[in-house]
């Protein structure tokens, strides 16, 4: 009697799709994502993406995730003008949170901007958190 055996591997493993380096198209690359939405960033070959959750008084949860769910960046709640480094293999990214909109009727979204050089907060931002101490 013959036994087979079929061995399961994951299709990222022998493709080597992993979440190892972004090629983004511009720097810095934008992406607009409704909430409680993910998106894949651009430039990942759908292996890394923003995952958020519900756009609530001017902020929200945001996880950066690799395609096998595991995380590159862990949940966290952030706001407008928030700048999170992420890494991938040997290289640095920054994710920049440029708008959040809480809509009173349709999708509330957020806009966020990745690139390989860490951001500059806008002056607007500055001045609105010095006003707040």
């Amino acid at each position: 009697m013959k036994h087979h055996v079929l061995l399961l591997v994951p299709m990222f493993l022998l493709t080597g799709c992993t979440a190892t380096q972004l090629h983004l198209p511009t720097d810095p690359v934008q992406l607009t994502i409704i909430q409680r939405h993910a998106k894949s960033i651009p430039g990942s070959n759908n292996t890394v993406r923003i995952q958020l959750d519900d756009i609530t008084a001017d902020q929200v949860l945001l996880s950066i995730r690799a395609s096998t769910n595991r995380p590159i960046v862990d949940t966290r709640s952030v706001k407008e003008g928030d700048v999170i480094p992420f890494d991938l293999k040997r290289a640095r990214y920054f994710l920049r949170v440029v708008e959040l909109k809480n809509l009173l009727i349709g999708n509330d979204f957020g806009v966020f901007e990745v690139s390989t050089a860490q951001p500059r907060r806008p002056l607007r931002h500055i001045l609105r958190k010095g006003r707040n101490n």
